[in-house]
C-alpha cells in the first residue's frame, strides 16, 4: 500500500514538475550571471570601485541631490565600495540582477500573467544595461522603480495568480538566457572596458607582466592607446631599448600621450612620474586625473594621493586624504595603517629654499624633461632609457646602425 502511495505522489504534475521547473529559470539566470560576471568582468566591477565615490558627508548628499534619481546614486555609491572585494562585487551584481527576476515575477502575478519568458526577458533587460553601465546607479534605480512599483500593487491589493508550469515558457525563457549572455560576450564595449580595467589596475598595482599580456603588438594595431602602458611596463622592466621598431611610435604619441588630455592619459602620468620618482609631478597628474570623473575624485584617486604624499614626504597632505576616505565605509584598516607609521614630513620647497636647484620645467619636448630630471639630481635609469627612445625616435635610427656607429668610432 505504501509502495502504490509514493509512485502515486511521483506521478503527481506538482512533484514532477513544481519543484525542479519552478526554480530552473531562476537558477540558471543565477548561475549565467555569476559565472559571466566573474569570467569576463571582474576587472570592471573592480574599477567601477576604483572611480566611485561614497563618502559620509554633507558635501557628498548635496553634490548627489542634483543628480536625476538621486537616491539610486546614493545607493548604489553605497554598494561599488564593495565590488573592490573579490568576488563579493560579482556575488552583489548577481544577487541584483536575481532580485530584477523575482520582483518581475511578482509583478506578472500581480496582473494574472505569470509568465517566466516576461520576467526573464525583463531581468535580462536590466543586465544588459546594468553590464555596461559605469556603475551600480543605473540598475538600482530599476530595480528600486520596479520594486515601487510592485508594492502599490501590492498595497492596492490586487489578485495574485499562481505560476502554472508551462515546458514551452520554460524553455522560451532558458533560450533567451542563453542568448542574452552570448550577446554581452560578444560585445565589443564590455570586451574593451574589461581589457582596460585589467590594464589600469595592472599598471596602479605595479604588476608589468600582467600588463603586458593585454598590451601587447598586436593588441596596438587595434588600438594604439595601449602603446603607452606597454612601452612603460618594459621601461620600468629595464627593456625599452629592445621594443624599438616593435610598436606603432611617433615622436609625438607613443612613449607618452603627447597632447592628449584625458581620464587614461593623466592616469598614465601618474604611474609613469610615480616610477620615475617624481612625486610632485605625479600628485599633479594623479589629482588631474580626478578631475575627469563625477565627484572630480574616487576611491583611487585619493588612495594614490595618500600613497605619493606619502613616499614625497607631505604628512600633511597625507592627513588631509587620510581624513577624507575616513569618511567612506571600508577604508578604516587603510587609513590606521598611514597613521601609525607616519611618514617624514619633508622641508618646504620655496623658491628661496631651493634657488641654486634646477627646476624641472616638463613642457612638450620630452627629452628636455628628462634631462631636466637629471640635472635636478634624480637619477633614474628608466629616464635615460626613454631619453635613449626618443632621440632614435628623433634621429629616425635603428639600434643596429647605433652599434655600426659605435663601431666605426672605435
Amino acid at each position: 500500500m505504501k509502495k502504490k502511495t509514493v509512485q502515486k505522489f511521483l506521478q503527481t504534475p506538482a512533484c514532477k514538475y513544481g519543484r525542479i521547473w519552478n526554480y530552473l529559470i531562476p537558477i540558471l539566470l543565477t548561475a549565467a550571471v555569476a559565472i559571466f560576471t566573474y569570467y569576463r568582468q571582474t576587472f570592471t566591477l573592480l574599477r567601477q570601485e576604483e572611480i566611485g565615490l561614497f563618502l559620509n558627508t554633507p558635501d557628498y548628499y548635496r553634490t548627489i541631490s542634483m543628480n536625476p534619481l538621486p537616491v539610486s546614486h546614493i545607493i548604489g555609491g553605497f554598494i561599488v565600495q564593495f565590488f573592490g572585494i573579490h568576488p563579493l562585487g560579482t556575488i552583489l551584481f548577481t544577487t541584483g540582477i536575481s532580485a530584477a527576476y523575482l520582483i518581475s515575477l511578482g509583478i506578472m502575478k500581480k496582473i494574472g500573467a505569470p509568465l517566466e519568458v516576461i520576467c526573464t526577458a525583463l531581468a535580462c533587460t536590466v543586465w544588459w544595461f546594468t553590464a555596461r553601465a559605469s556603475s551600480p546607479a543605473t540598475g538600482t534605480a530599476i530595480i528600486l522603480i520596479s520594486a515601487l512599483f510592485l508594492a502599490l500593487m501590492t498595497l492596492l491589493k490586487r489578485g495574485g495568480t499562481k505560476k502554472r508550469v508551462r515546458i514551452w515558457d520554460t524553455a522560451a525563457a532558458a533560450v533567451l538566457i542563453a542568448a542574452t549572455t552570448i550577446m554581452l560576450s560578444r560585445d565589443r564595449d564590455i570586451k574593451e572596458v574589461e581589457k582596460w580595467s585589467k590594464i589600469e589596475f595592472a599598471a596602479v598595482h605595479r604588476n608589468w607582466d600582467y600588463l603586458l599580456k593585454y598590451a601587447t603588438p598586436s593588441e596596438s594595431l587595434k588600438d594604439v592607446e595601449v602603446v603607452p602602458w606597454a612601452l612603460l611596463a618594459h621601461n620600468v622592466k629595464g627593456e625599452l631599448k629592445d621594443e624599438f621598431g616593435r610598436w606603432p611610435v611617433t615622436e609625438e604619441f607613443g612613449l607618452d600621450y603627447g597632447t592628449n588630455l584625458s581620464y587614461r592619459s593623466a592616469l598614465f602620468g601618474a604611474v609613469l612620474y610615480r616610477e620615475l620618482g617624481v612625486w610632485n609631478e605625479s600628485i599633479h597628474q594623479t589629482f588631474q586625473s580626478g578631475s575627469y570623473l563625477p565627484h572630480c575624485t574616487s576611491f583611487r584617486t585619493l588612495r594614490m594621493l595618500i600613497e605619493e604624499n606619502y613616499a614625497a614626504g607631505d604628512s600633511l597632505m597625507v592627513v588631509k586624504y587620510c581624513d577624507v576616505l575616513e569618511k567612506s565605509t571600508l577604508h578604516k584598516n587603510y587609513i590606521k595603517h598611514y597613521r601609525e607609521h607616519p611618514c617624514v614630513h619633508r622641508d618646504s620647497d620655496r623658491f628661496i629654499e631651493n634657488g641654486s636647484a634646477p627646476h624641472i620645467v616638463f613642457t612638450k619636448n620630452q627629452m628636455d624633461t628628462m634631462l631636466q630630471l637629471g640635472r635636478a639630481g634624480i637619477e633614474s635609469p628608466m629616464a635615460m632609457e626613454r631619453y635613449f627612445f626618443y632621440y632614435q625616435l628623433r634621429s629616425g635610427i635603428t639600434d643596429d646602425e647605433i652599434s655600426e656607429r659605435s663601431e666605426y668610432h672605435q
